[in-house]
């Protein structure tokens, strides 16, 4: 994609990015292309999208980054690079640059070329890689979708066959039940404006006529007469089926497990757009689990776009019926001042809330918080028994800065081997900052024997995430 240090800025009469790119932290493709050709390359990766492929690229990404920055840590965590390859795109400092950075981080590389394009001096390396002439298949695109679903890992391969009958049944029964999106929305569930349009509807009426008819007879069955007239006797249980039924429709939960399945492509195919709306309507029915995924979507631009705003509402919703993920978000929310003005106190409060709940990822900011004194009297013990509590749950996070505390003396007695042992099970999950201390561990032999080569093993991992001490250190080692 063409970069510059600021995000492009494109006027109303060019085509506007067809959906947020992706900014989460499971497996991911980056899209390289030059901006000229996004009239061929946009529909592309709209259709990858459609079918749940996660895609990151510069459309919607917040201006204000540090770009050139962005790029490279985004390309070297990437899944897979994908780049649209013509002449234009060769023509591009930015696209090369990409380029290069693939290279050297040896990321796997899929090359769509739009038409036929020679390759220039330098990037005979390409034709290693796999590569699809996408204007040879123009009478035959299902070979070429074909081609590109077999190009993608298999951590991404997301197209998946179309939903089975009883998804369908069950999707047709419930849309429209208690809410339904506007039938102004767009396609991708959406009205004109960014946020979902929910209607508040009357029950169908099947379900409002067995409601009472059920009710009904298992009301008027006289007390004896059970043995009388047997049939009646599934009256009771069937209306309570009914009942229950009914519940889950008006509490939200049918649309949430809906939301979940468009989410993590359960039974149907993954579409973020569709996960997003079933999660507005029970979120909208006051389902207090949605409103936190809500708040997600809003937060991180998945399925709808970016709206801080947003998110920070549906967090608080979710937050107020005590869900603990809510209170956790909404405190870092004020955390970082992000769709509110920063505020220290209210940081602490919600993650407080969430800690108390055994909620992991608030019990490790809590202990921040207790480390660092800020909004809170600064207690190292007190630091350490939230991260603790944290690590015990496997959270990385905690599990680092426990190893920490146990490397410097903060908090508990000095050990080590302690600390070897926190920093070990956080690198193992990946954690990069744990990752870097544990290789420190092996190079000056503190907790462990001196270890050249796990030290390098260590190093290189992190420094692969682009750590610049990391690489810094494995030049010393290699010299």
């Amino acid at each position: 994609m063409q970069t510059t240090n600021q995000p492009h800025t494109r006027t109303g009469a060019e085509l506007q990015p067809p959906f947020p790119a992706y900014l989460r932290d499971e497996p991911f493709v980056f899209v390289s292309y030059a901006h000229v050709d996004k009239a061929q390359v946009y529909p592309e990766i709209k259709r990858l999208h459609d079918f749940g492929s996660r895609i990151w690229y510069d459309g919607g990404i917040p201006p204000g980054k540090d770009w050139p920055a962005t790029i490279e840590r985004t390309i070297r965590r990437c899944e897979l690079f994908l780049v649209f390859v013509s002449p234009r795109a060769f023509a591009s400092e930015n696209v090369k640059d990409e380029l290069h950075i693939a290279f050297e981080a040896q990321k796997p590389i899929l090359a769509i070329h739009l038409e036929h394009t020679d390759l220039p001096d330098g990037y005979a390396r390409m034709s290693r890689f796999q590569a699809i002439h996408k204007y040879e298949y123009e009478k035959d695109e299902h070979i070429y979708w074909d081609k590109v679903d077999q190009g993608l890992p298999n951590c991404l391969r997301e197209m998946r066959p179309q939903p089975s009958e009883a998804a369908k049944h069950l999707e047709s029964h419930t849309t429209g039940l208690g809410t339904r999106v506007s039938p102004n929305a767009t396609q991708d569930g959406h009205s004109g404006s960014q946020h979902p349009t929910v209607t508040t509807l009357p029950l169908p009426s099947p379900f409002t006529r067995m409601w009472y008819t059920c009710k009904k007879l298992a009301c008027s069955i006289p007390l004896g007469g059970w043995k009388s007239w047997l049939p009646l006797r599934w009256c009771v249980p069937a209306s309570v089926l009914v009942l229950s039924t009914i519940y889950l429709i008006e509490t939200g939960s049918v649309a949430a497990l809906l939301g979940d399945a468009y989410r993590k492509g359960y039974v149907v195919a993954k579409n973020y757009s569709q996960s997003a709306s079933w999660y507005a309507i029970a979120a909208n029915l006051g389902h207090a689990r949605s409103q936190y995924e809500l708040g997600a979507c809003y937060y991180y631009g998945e399925g709808v776009l970016q709206n801080l705003d947003e998110a920070v509402k549906w967090y608080r919703k979710a937050a107020d019926q005590g869900n603990a993920a809510g209170q956790c978000n909404l405190g870092w929310c004020y955390d970082h001042g992000e769709g509110v003005p920063n505020d220290e106190t209210q940081a602490v409060k919600w993650y407080r809330k969430a800690a108390d709940k055994g909620y992991a990822p608030a019990q490790f900011h809590l202990g921040v918080w207790y480390a660092k004194g800020g909004g809170l009297v600064l207690d190292t013990r007190e630091a350490v028994n939230w991260y603790r509590k944290a690590a015990d749950q496997g959270h990385a996070g905690g599990q680092c800065n426990l190893g920490w505390c146990y490397d410097h003396g903060e908090g508990v007695p000095e050990d080590k081997t302690q600390a070897v042992k926190w920093y070990r099970k956080a690198a193992d999950q990946g954690l990069g900052r744990a990752q870097y201390l544990l290789g420190l561990c092996y190079f000056f032999g503190e907790g462990v024997s001196k270890n050249k080569t796990e030290a390098e093993k260590w190093f290189r991992k992190v420094a692969e995430q682009g750590h610049q001490p990391a690489k810094e250190k494995l030049s010393k080692l290699n010299r």
